[in-house]
């Protein structure tokens, strides 16, 4: 790393008062975490629902045609319901191994830019994208890693910060890291 002396970049804004230690982990992200919990607890009304009314999926008053599409949706909801619960699973595993065995590295701000990408829909608006690409030594291997990152933003930023810019990273292994 060049050692310049610029402000610390912070990525993500939510990560602010991790990285000033006022907070003890990393904050999550809530909108999954209640979609996914939101969807392994609909799946099973849903499948009272039909297993009990069976004649909404198929108004047909032949039973075979009823059962076999109840039995198809129903197991349609099933794997919705096993995929749900297998991503929250691993996103709080993650979440735990960096609160439990994460630590705090220098890094280095290597390229950034942002773009504003126009919606494609009628009245859709645009996305403000921050694209940024850094590196930092691993205490693991004594090797550089340098990895690519991108977020959207509310708006676009006036001032961009320079390249060589300090950053954080909050590091567990050579691949489970991520950009503060």
């Amino acid at each position: 790393m060049n050692g310049a002396r610029e402000q610390l970049f912070i990525f993500d804004p939510r990560n602010q008062a991790f990285v000033d230690g006022q907070r003890h982990n990393i904050p999550v992200n809530r909108k999954l975490i209640i979609g996914l919990i939101a969807a392994i607890l609909i799946s099973p009304l849903l499948v009272v629902i039909i297993w009990n009314n069976p004649k909404l999926l198929h108004p047909s008053s032949d039973f075979n045609s009823v059962l076999m599409a109840s039995i198809g949706f129903i197991l349609a909801l099933a794997i919705i319901m096993l995929i749900a619960g297998f991503v929250l699973i691993s996103y709080r595993l993650r979440i735990h191994r960096y609160a439990t065995r994460g630590i705090l590295l220098n890094g280095e701000l290597v390229d950034i830019r942002q773009q504003r990408i126009q919606s494609v829909r009628p009245n859709g608006g645009a996305t403000n994208d921050l694209f940024v690409t850094y590196k930092f030594m691993s205490p693991n291997s004594k090797q550089p890693i340098t990895k690519s990152d991108s977020r959207s933003v509310p708006q676009l930023l006036d001032q961009l910060p320079k390249v060589g810019s300090p950053v954080k990273v909050l590091y567990v292994n050579d691949k489970l890291f991520r950009l503060l």
